[in-house]
């Protein structure tokens, strides 16, 4: 399935992974989401609906580029920073192609757009 994420005036392509929490999710699009600067290691919303939690192949360390879901706060996750969140966990959803550099803005909140394309 091919999605995208639109943030501003930026597109990156999102490929997601061959999982149940990643494809409950490609079902729910398309999103429209406010996504919070946190910490400056990434991007956040909750999402309206709980996605299938995978956690056979949940993980600790995030990856830069890379989109997860955190079931406990049932939260939407970009990261912009390599991480390490241990003691916690979250479901690998895909990773975003391409250079994330525009992602690195001072402003706190941006709208996205998340579609099947």
């Amino acid at each position: 399935m091919a999605v995208q994420i639109r943030i501003k005036n930026y597109i990156f392509p999102l490929e997601l992974q061959d999982n149940p929490t990643a494809k409950d999710f490609g079902g729910k699009l398309p999103l429209q989401v406010r996504l919070v600067r946190s910490l400056n290691n990434e991007f956040t919303c909750t999402l309206q609906d709980p996605l299938v939690d995978d956690s056979d192949g949940a993980t600790s360390r995030l990856q830069e580029g890379a989109v997860y879901y955190f079931s406990l706060w049932n939260a939407f996750v970009v990261v912009l920073r390599n991480v390490n969140i241990s003691p916690y966990s979250v479901v690998h959803i895909g990773d975003i192609r391409g250079d994330i550099k525009p992602l690195f803005t001072n402003e706190r909140v941006v709208t996205a757009s998340i579609e099947v394309i």
